[in-house]
């Protein structure tokens, strides 16, 4: 019997084909497994064996009757700066070696199809005084040797600054100013009435200003801390306060006396009477409010001479009232007092009040009063009057002004008003560093009369030619006595820095110095910005492009930019995917699983980063809709801070895919991309 011999080659082909099927088998099983799952398996299954089977798969179903969407390009054009504005400012100063950038944002993927930029030498404006305020109120006191006063400053140009437009707005007020007011009282026991009748006023006198609108400080000065004064004092003026002013002897009380009808006098100063000297003490150490907009007024209150006590004698009855003679030391004290209010940074009204010596059983009648306030007033009484006024006439200026009785409370109040109230001014010249730039002669500057524009050739010719370029220039007002306002300071002025080079993410851009005359010009910046993006770090979103000026000389340049585009926004797109399917899902209360898109990347996306969930939560995160779709971590555990739920999976980072399934997970109320 003849053997059969069986050839291994002959039988290799069985094994190879039983290895394959089961690999098939073993592929297929994977695939039947895969397609009991929501995740990318799925699809495979769904496009190959479900074809083959005769069950149905739901989720098969509805995938392959599912329309795909195609990620689309998109045009956009870029017109802002980093910083969200249209006009990109570049400042070209000393301080920063004439060196300034800015700089603007392009997607890492943009194609261009355009880029301009506009350069432009920009109106640069003054519209505020060297001080920072924008309005200067400027009142003119009386008195003929003290009506030029310093007004405002002006900032200095740049020298290479062309001036366009100076205007500036002048008007007059009759300006019911802020107020403080000063009294000080003799305290001398002939004062007691006077000290009362002050002190029960002060509140009405507050409470009358107060209607009036005004804003008034008012302080009570006791000269001294004699008999009369009383408890509406704010500050006592003690003997070493006064004799810082001038120095003064008290009367000790001994007088030396002949024989006959002669009597010899004794003369002294009483440092409880001085308020001429107190009126020199608050003028230097009150703390005045040194504003524009506020006047100072002291009230000397008084039945004495200047000095303080006067002329006696003694004739074996008392002392009484001597002939009319002083010291010597009243004229020098009024003299100093009045130059003591008239400074020109620091004026300050003088108003003296006459106190009067009342009749009394203790008291003989006018014993140190002179009879001050009495009907006729005569010898040592007039020359007080005369020195009251006369410091009324230096300080206020005014003939309807004059000394008042303590016991004419209405006269006072008018009086105040009268000083605080500053008449219309007349007579107006302004001058810019000594040079005049206007005028208004013989006519009131009232409320029906301004306000008067300042923007004569004069005004102009100096802000450009004179000093005022790079130093400060000074304006000065001559005036009547009254308000006059600064107002709408307006000095326009362009600068050309002198461009060296100008370079756009390093590189350069052909730019001519910019003309005063043709402050604007165009380029095409198209190579440069193309260039600045092949350059860029390709895996990150965007690509941040500087522009950067080094100029020769200082000044501010304006820049616009113009930048047509198309690019990929694929994390864009995905976000607005999700965000309508859990719409659809009604925000997470539909309860089926359903699918709500396959989205197809274009072929020419390119993937220069991945897409993670991180990436498209922090999208969520940046628009704020965080309230609409909540995600608080991914699968790992990384925490998002968006919301408490997890409302989107991302099963894998996306890529280099083609395309990208969007369902809903009604089991976990989920999202889920994959």
């Amino acid at each position: 019997m003849e053997k059969k011999i069986i050839s291994k080659k002959a039988n290799l082909p069985i094994y190879v084909i039983f290895s394959i099927i089961i690999t098939v088998a073993g592929i297929l099983l994977v695939f039947i497994l895969i397609g009991s799952n929501a995740n990318l398996g799925k699809k495979v299954y769904c496009r190959t064996l479900y074809n083959n089977e005769k069950s149905t798969d739901e989720f098969c179903e509805e995938y392959l009757s599912l329309k795909t969407e195609t990620m689309l390009s998109k045009s956009s054009t870029l017109e802002v700066f980093s910083d969200n504005r249209e006009k990109g400012i570049i400042n070209l100063s000393e301080d920063n070696y004439y060196k300034d950038s800015i700089g603007f944002i392009l997607p890492s993927n943009a194609k261009l199809r355009e880029a301009k930029l506009r350069i432009s030498l920009t109106n640069q404006t003054i519209n505020r005084f060297a001080d920072g305020n924008s309005k200067e109120i400027i009142i003119v006191p009386p008195g003929s040797d003290f009506n030029a006063v310093y007004a405002a400053t002006l900032q200095g140009l740049p020298l290479n600054a062309k001036l366009l437009n100076p205007k500036l707005e002048i008007s007059g007020e009759e300006f019911p100013s802020k107020a403080d007011i000063a009294f000080v009282i003799d305290t001398s026991r002939s004062m007691s009435n006077e000290w009362q009748t002050v002190c029960n006023n002060l509140n009405y006198i507050k409470s009358y200003l107060l209607k009036l609108g005004l804003d008034t400080n008012i302080t009570i000065y006791s000269l001294g801390a004699g008999i009369a004064s009383q408890d509406c004092v704010d500050v006592t003026l003690s003997k070493d306060n006064l004799t810082t002013i001038r120095t003064l002897v008290e009367f000790d009380g001994n007088s030396n006396h002949k024989s006959g009808s002669h009597f010899e006098v004794n003369h002294y100063d009483d440092y409880e009477e001085c308020w001429a000297v107190g009126i020199s003490y608050i003028a230097r150490n009150h703390p005045w409010r040194f504003q524009d907009d506020v006047k100072r007024i002291i009230i000397p209150v008084s039945d004495s001479d200047p000095t303080g006590g006067g002329p006696v004698r003694n004739n074996n009855k008392g002392i009484v009232q001597g002939p009319g003679k002083f010291t010597g030391s009243e004229w020098p004290a009024v003299r100093q007092a009045i130059a003591d209010c008239t400074l020109a940074d620091r004026w300050i009204y003088i108003l003296p009040i006459e106190g009067d010596e009342p009749a009394s059983n203790a008291l003989p009648v006018n014993n140190e009063g002179f009879g001050v306030g009495s009907i006729p007033c005569e010898d040592t009484c007039a020359n007080i009057s005369e020195w009251m006024s006369l410091m009324i006439n230096e300080t206020t200026g005014r003939d309807d002004i004059q000394v008042e009785s303590f016991k004419n409370k209405t006269s006072i109040f008018d009086a105040i008003i009268k000083i605080i109230t500053t008449p219309f001014p007349e007579n107006i010249t302004v001058y810019l560093d000594n040079q005049e730039i206007w005028e208004l002669m013989d006519e009131q500057l009232n409320k029906s009369t301004s306000p008067k524009a300042i923007d004569t050739d004069e005004f102009f010719t100096i802000l450009n030619n004179m000093p005022c370029k790079t130093n400060q220039c000074n304006i000065t007002i001559t005036s009547s006595e009254g308000t006059i306002i600064l107002d709408k300071l307006r000095i326009k002025f362009i600068q050309d820095p002198d461009i060296l080079n100008l370079n756009i993410g390093g590189n350069d851009v052909d730019v001519d110095s910019l003309a005063l005359n043709s402050p604007s010009i165009e380029r095409d910046i198209f190579t440069q910005v193309e260039n600045a993006l092949l350059e860029c770090y390709q895996e990150e979103r965007e690509c941040k492009i500087q522009i950067n000026i080094h100029s020769e000389n200082q000044g501010i340049i304006e820049l616009g930019v113009n930048i047509e585009y198309s690019y990929y926004s694929l994390e864009e797109d995905l976000l607005e995917n999700i965000l309508d399917c859990w719409r659809d899902s009604s925000y997470g209360k539909e309860e089926n699983n359903f699918i709500c898109n396959e989205f197809i990347v274009n072929q020419n996306y390119i993937f220069n980063y991945p897409l993670t969930e991180e990436l498209i939560t922090g999208l969520i995160k940046q628009r704020n809709f965080c309230h609409i779709i909540e995600n608080s971590r991914d699968a790992s555990g990384n925490l998002f801070d968006c919301g408490e739920q997890d409302n989107l999976l991302i099963s894998q980072d996306i890529y280099n895919t083609d395309n990208i399934l969007i369902e809903y997970d009604a089991e976990n109320k989920q999202i889920i991309v994959s």
